[in-house]
Parts: C-alpha cells; structure tokens; sequence
C-alpha cells in the first residue's frame, strides 16, 4: 500500500505541467505603481493573475469529511485532485468551479497512527467551491462500497 501511494503521487506530479502541485497558486497584489518619466505620472496597474484567469491541473486536496452510507460512519480523507479554478477579481480569491478527487480515507472506529491505517479509498467529485463533495468509496476493512457526501476544505486562498 506504501509503494502504490508513493507511485501514484510521483505519476500525478511527474504529468501535471506548468502549475506545480506544490506550489500555491499566484496571489493577487492590490496595485503595482510603474512611473512614466516622459508622461511625468505614475501609472496604477492591477498585478497577480489577470482578471477571471483560469487554472486546471493537479493539486493537494483535503481535508474532506464525507457522511458514508449505508453504514453511517464518517471518513476524513485527503488526496490529490483534478480541478478547474477561476480567479475572481470581484473577491481577489481562486474559486474551485468543480474538481475530481482520488483520496486515502480514514474512519469509522479506527484511528489511524501511519499510512497502514488508511481504511478506505475512493473517488469523489466537488463542486461550489468544494463546499459539496459526493463519492463512492471502497471501505478496505469491511470490503463493501459505500457513497459519501459531505464538505471539503479549499486550499487556494
């Protein structure tokens, strides 16, 4: 299990491109003032992304807290993502249109201490800015599928 997620997170970094997942995504600045010394003036320009820019690529995602049913338990995951960002000039914040999420679950009565304790894994969808998250997950323990919904954190701002 150690091996395969260490493979996966080198696949996924080694194939994204341009945005890294590890770094964060460029920050908007209030103004950048360039002087003019033929017009005499000084010239107040937005700076950071352009205004409504887009990003689509890999990153970190978590921490998800997905409500598993029919079992009713609670599994707390975090992975890594496929997802589509838009800048908003409005707020000056990255906002998560939608993203497809490959995460490592722990829950239910288990605390897990290592990466052996990873009692599910699974693939969930997010959207509104990942305030929604639904998924199907494969619990490793009971070896029975089960579908999740619950919230995810948004690490772009």
């Amino acid at each position: 299990m150690k091996l395969l997620t260490l493979a996966t997170l080198l696949i996924f970094a080694h194939v994204a491109a341009g945005q890294s997942i590890f770094k964060p995504l460029p920050r908007a600045h209030q103004v950048n003032k360039v002087f003019h010394p033929e017009a005499d003036s000084i010239f107040i320009a937005p700076a950071g992304p352009a205004a409504d820019s887009t990003f689509t690529g890999f990153r970190f995602v978590g921490p998800t807290v997905l409500y598993a049913l029919p079992n009713s338990a609670i599994f707390t995951g975090a992975g890594i993502a496929y997802e589509h960002d838009t800048f908003r000039s409005s707020t000056g914040k990255w906002y998560t249109d939608w993203s497809v999420n490959l995460e490592g679950y722990a829950g239910g009565q288990f605390a897990p201490r290592d990466i052996s304790g990873v009692t599910a894994v699974g693939l969930s969808f997010s959207f509104f800015n990942k305030l929604l998250t639904v998924g199907i997950l494969y619990n490793l323990t009971t070896q029975k599928v089960a579908a999740g919904i619950g919230p995810t954190v948004s690490l772009n701002n």
